[in-house]
Formats: structure tokens, sequence, C-alpha cells
């Protein structure tokens, strides 16, 4: 809750910066109020994911503005095609309305050692509906100084690495650094 509090407040601090020249003010409790729009946050919120509501004072109607959740999780990997092994360590998401950001590392052994394309499958922190490999997208380095495409795999609703190596490297394993966003469709 603390961390929440002090997004929050950060967030209160921000609007009060531009109150001179936007004529925004940020009242106590969470409230950010102009002539025709009052925003409050967070009125729902529970353990993983918050809620900004924006109340519009000339019909009083409540809207929800979006949900933001952040958390650590460690992914299912799926050994697609010359993946002999792989490891999966803690990665950070955070979601933002329907995009999540994702971000962490992956060790991968390669079965073979030339130019062939690498696939590795990776689960998501929050499910998503994949109908296109561009609804994923992101990169990968490794210690070695190969790069990965991420995308999404539409037929396992997961993101996909995507790894042709330079041959020389591929001996033993290696580390990949990576980040990729998604739509939650």
């Amino acid at each position: 809750m603390k961390k929440q509090t002090l997004f929050f407040a950060a967030l209160l601090f921000v609007f009060s910066c531009f109150a001179q020249k936007s004529g925004i003010r940020a009242k106590a409790g969470y409230t950010i109020t102009t002539d025709s729009l009052r925003i409050v946050t967070p009125l729902i919120s529970t353990s993983t994911t918050d809620s900004i509501l924006v109340y519009h004072s000339a019909d009083s109607t409540i809207r929800k503005f979006g949900n933001y959740a952040s958390g650590t999780y460690t992914p299912a990997l799926t050994n697609v095609a010359n993946v002999s092994s792989s490891t999966a360590y803690s990665c950070q998401y955070i979601r933002v309305g329907a995009m999540v950001t994702v971000s962490g590392k992956v060790s991968i052994s390669f079965t073979a050692n030339s130019n062939v394309v690498s696939q590795l499958g990776m689960s998501l922190p929050i499910a998503s509906n994949f109908a296109n490999d561009n609804e994923c997208a992101g990169v990968g380095s490794s210690n070695k100084q190969n790069s990965s495409a991420i995308r999404a795999d539409a037929t396992n609703d997961r993101a996909e690495f995507y790894i042709t190596a330079n041959a020389s490297t591929l001996t033993g394993g290696e580390t990949f650094w990576f980040i990729f966003t998604y739509r939650i469709i």
C-alpha cells in the first residue's frame, strides 16, 4: 500500500505543479479537480490492480479511466525450435489499461551451432488472445552479443523469442535480457 500511496502522491504533485497554468487543483483524499472534471484515485483497490475513476460533473456519471497493475512472475518456457534447454528467472511487469510491458532474463541452450532460427515460447503475466504476431513486440540481447526479436505467438497466446544467432557464439548457454510490450485482447 505504501508504493500505491507514493505513486498517487507523486501523481498529485505533478498535477499541482501545473496548477497555475492549467487550473487543476489537487485536493486531499487523492482528488484532482478542474471546473468540469473530477478525478478520484483510487476508488477501487486490490492488492494487484488499482483503477482511476473519473467523475464528470456535467452529467454526474462516473466512468472507469483505466487499470494499472505491477508485479513479478516466473514465466513458463516452451522450447520450440533449436533449443535444448531454457531457464526462467523472476521477471517484472507493469500493466496500464490494456497494455502490458514485461522485462527480465532467460537462459537458453541451443541444439545447433549454426545460423538456424531458434524459438522459445514464454507465458504472459496477464492473459491475452493474440490474433497476429504484431500484437506483442520487443527485443532481447544476450551476453554473447546475439539479439532476439520478440513477437506474439498467436497459436499459443504467448510471447515468442525469435533468434538467429551467429554460429560461433552458440557454444553453451546464453543469457538474454529482454523487454516486450503486448495488448490485452
